[in-house]
């Protein structure tokens, strides 16, 4: 970031960008099915070379399980606001806003690979247990 401030170029979001061109490349040429590894394939076995962001997980794995993420994830975004909105509950609140943040990085920053998504979504999960595990006792 302090390059393109200093020289008006930045070698990180020029690689980024690169990625995400030939991501979208790959994209388009399997959009249903994905193409497994691809990236890896592309650059000659090395890793890292993914489109920094949640189409990542569609160049991967295709057009269905990422449809199904998708829908998971905001349906889970959905349950987390109206539960919150029914009282006060902070761990609800720190969930919900722990889930935007990691959410809004999904779709510009970082790969699905990213560890934070998936220790907020097992958060979420492991709540969703407790309680329907409190409500079963009462």
């Amino acid at each position: 970031m302090i390059g393109f401030i200093i020289t008006g170029s930045d070698k990180s979001l020029s690689s980024r960008d690169e990625m995400l061109d030939n991501g979208m490349i790959a994209l388009s040429e399997n959009w249903f099915f994905g193409d497994f590894l691809g990236e890896v394939r592309d650059n000659y076995g090395n890793t890292g070379a993914y489109m920094h962001n949640m189409l990542s997980f569609w160049r991967q794995f295709g057009f269905i399980p990422f449809i199904t993420l998708v829908v998971l994830l905001l349906k889970t975004l959905l349950k987390i606001y109206k539960e919150s909105i029914k009282g006060p509950n902070q761990y609800l609140i720190l969930l919900l806003t722990g889930f935007i943040f990691i959410f809004g990085e999904m779709i510009s920053a970082r790969g699905y690979t990213f560890t934070s998504y998936w220790l907020f979504i097992s958060a979420i999960l492991s709540y969703n247990k407790q309680k329907d595990i409190s409500e079963n006792e009462q």
